[in-house]
């Protein structure tokens, strides 16, 4: 909602081009999700992410615009329910989405606008939105916004920006550049995802590929994604697809121009078919929704637990991932905690637990293992994974 600061709305048709909106005086009956008000004497405009909860700040006009495309990755509008959402930047090369997922300082925002005057369609350089296409292929959705670049660029990137950007249309301050590509993709694009690719930028580095193993994958997504309003079991089933079928590797380089003729060449062409969602999770992906977890009791050593049911599990190198059957969280089993779970797809008390890993490691101290068990069982209830089940009454 913007009160009585219409002028900002040029600045918004520069640096959102590919966002739909309409201009209304009249009270709609929706809810605003951010607001912006009079400028104050110092130029200023006070801001608020109504959405977010977050305070009202003070801000140069650019930058209120750019908390505005920021707050616009948690309005639901955007996400459209059931969507994951990523902090990554995303770039069409021939046909297919690499996903440059954030990592501080990394030159993510640098090499994005590197890319766009290289001439390849830029479908966000801060957040994605991805669903499942018509063919079981994990796509993203263009945002519409100008890619961002951080001041100061490089030389080199500004000499690629004179050439393949508008210059007259791009827009910033002391801080932050907004550049305008000659073909921005409009918000709502869609475009299966073909590879990731983590950055890794140190000085003197030579630019080269390297592979990147499925749980790290999981870890760096598990934390770069933000679509908090969707099942964790969906969360897992998608980033467990990615990590296992989709080339992921990490790029170490040194200067952004460089790296953009690098990957350029090399993902020149796809020389694999896109993978399919496997048909278990995209039947899994359809069915479920959020709900609430249990308030799981007190965890009682002398009552038999079991695995819930409902739980969803997956392997990635060495490393499992469980999500609770409600959909509100992804953690990481670690050996013991593995070990633990496979034991309690029977029920059985913790007595009964202890006695099976003592005789499975007879080199381990038995105290040990007794105070591991516990704190593990103990976090698994918390975590709605185990609950105590009933016991058969014994026969006449």
């Amino acid at each position: 909602m913007l009160d009585n600061c219409e002028e900002l709305l040029a600045l918004i048709d520069t640096i959102m081009p590919g966002w739909p909106y309409r201009v209304s005086s009249e009270d709609n009956g929706q809810s605003p999700f951010f607001e912006i008000g009079p400028a104050k004497a110092d130029g200023k405009y006070p801001t608020r992410a109504i959405i977010k909860g977050t305070d009202p700040k003070n801000l140069v006009p650019v930058n209120a615009i750019c908390d505005v495309s920021a707050a616009l990755s948690t309005e639901p509008s955007f996400l459209d329910k059931g969507l994951l959402c990523m902090h990554t930047a995303a770039v069409e090369m021939n046909g297919r989405l690499v996903l440059f997922p954030n990592n501080r300082r990394a030159g993510k925002s640098t090499l994005t606008v590197s890319m766009s005057a290289k001439g390849y369609p830029i479908f966000t350089d801060d957040y994605l939105s991805l669903s499942l296409d018509d063919d079981m292929h994990i796509s993203g959705k263009a945002n519409g916004i100008l890619p961002r670049a951080r001041l100061p660029l490089p030389n080199s990137v500004e000499d690629l920006l004179a050439q393949g950007t508008d210059l007259d249309k791009s827009v910033g301050n002391k801080q932050y550049r907004y550049i305008a590509p000659f073909d921005l993709p409009p918000h709502g694009t869609k475009c299966p995802v073909g590879a990731i690719v983590f950055l890794d930028r140190a000085e003197g580095e030579s630019t080269r590929l390297e592979s990147v193993d499925p749980d790290e994958t999981i870890d760096n997504l598990l934390y770069q994604n933000f679509g908090r309003h969707v099942h964790s079991g969906v969360t897992l089933a998608l980033l467990s697809h990615m990590a296992m079928k989709l080339p992921v590797l990490k790029l170490k380089y040194a200067e952004a121009a460089e790296a953009t003729s690098y990957l350029g060449e090399y993902f020149s062409e796809w020389t694999e078919e896109l993978p399919r969602l496997d048909a278990a999770d995209a039947k899994l992906i359809q069915s479920k929704s959020e709900g609430v977890p249990p308030v799981p009791p007190r965890f009682d050593p002398e009552k038999p637990y079991a695995a819930r049911d409902g739980a969803l599990l997956k392997r990635a190198g060495e490393q499992t991932y469980v999500s609770d059957p409600e959909g509100r969280t992804v953690v990481r089993l670690d050996p013991l905690a593995q070990t633990i779970w496979a034991i309690l797809e029977d029920p059985m008390p913790m007595a009964e637990v202890i006695s099976i890993l003592t005789e499975a490691f007879p080199d381990a101290p038995k105290d040990k293992i007794g105070e591991d068990t516990l704190e593990l069982m103990k976090w698994l209830c918390r975590k709605a994974l185990i609950e105590a089940v009933p016991v058969s009454p014994a026969d006449p």
